[in-house]
C-alpha cells in the first residue's frame, strides 16, 4: 500500500471509529480534494497539519446540520452555528480524529 493510501485509510477509519465508538453514529466517510472542502455553503471544514519526517494536512468537512447532531450528541447539549462554543466543539471534534489518526499511523508503522 502507498502512503497516500495508507494515510487515506487511517483518516477514514478513524473518523468512523471516533464517531460510532464515541457517540453510536455511523458516518458517511468520502475522500475529496482540498479545493472541494471549501466550496460548499452551509459546510464546516477543519484542517490539521502534521510535521516530522512526514508532512502534510488533512481536512474534515461536516455538514452544519450534522455537526449539531454529533455535537449535540457528544455535548449531550444543543448547541446553536456560528458561536464560539459551537466551534471550539468541532475543534475538539477534530481533534479526537486527530488522536485515532496518529495511533492508525503507528499501527500501520508509519513514523512521523
Amino acid at each position: 500500500m502507498q502512503l497516500k493510501e495508507q494515510m487515506t485509510y487511517a483518516v477514514k477509519d478513524s473518523i468512523i471509529e471516533a464517531l460510532t465508538t464515541i457517540l453510536s453514529l455511523m458516518p458517511n466517510v468520502k475522500e475529496i480534494g482540498a479545493n472541494e472542502a471549501f466550496q460548499e455553503k452551509g459546510n464546516i471544514a477543519a484542517s490539521l497539519g502534521f510535521v516530522g519526517k512526514i508532512e502534510g494536512s488533512f481536512i474534515v468537512k461536516i455538514s452544519d446540520a450534522a455537526a449539531r447532531k454529533v455535537l449535540s450528541k457528544m455535548f449531550n447539549n444543543e448547541l446553536e452555528g456560528d458561536t464560539q462554543d459551537f466551534n471550539d466543539c468541532v475543534g475538539e471534534l477534530v481533534n479526537i480524529i486527530a488522536g485515532c489518526v496518529k495511533t492508525k499511523i503507528e499501527q500501520l508503522g508509519i513514523v512521523l
